[in-house]
């Protein structure tokens, strides 16, 4: 069988994550971070995951807002969970309690532990 890609980078070619980086990075640096400054008290993003600690500032609707100008940016769309207290990111689950930020490792339960112990 023989594909023709169309649009975009082929995923798993050396570039594509980098690619994707500088991408949506266009649209963090023009639209999300100076729109909702007051809202972000933290904003990172790892290739298609991000993290974030939103402050609620009164503002009706800022957070579906928020959700709406993430995703009106090219094809990609993003899932987004609810705003809670604790999250799992990556290998971390990162929790607010007694107004400290708080980790831990995550493991997902379907982890197959494929490597090696020391």
């Amino acid at each position: 069988m023989y594909f023709l890609q169309l649009l975009g980078t082929a995923m798993g070619t050396s570039a594509a994550c980098m690619w994707a980086t500088i991408y949506f990075a266009t649209h963090e640096i023009n639209t999300l971070i100076p729109r909702y400054t007051n809202n972000l008290l933290i904003f990172r993003r790892f290739i298609d995951d991000i993290f974030g600690i939103w402050i609620d500032d009164g503002t009706a609707n800022a957070w579906e807002q928020f959700q709406q100008d993430t995703n009106d940016f090219g094809i990609l769309t993003w899932e987004f969970e609810e705003l809670a207290t604790s999250v799992n990111f990556l290998d971390l689950t990162i929790s607010i309690k007694h107004n400290k930020i708080t980790t831990q490792t995550y493991q997902k339960q379907l982890n197959l532990y494929q490597y090696i112990m020391p």
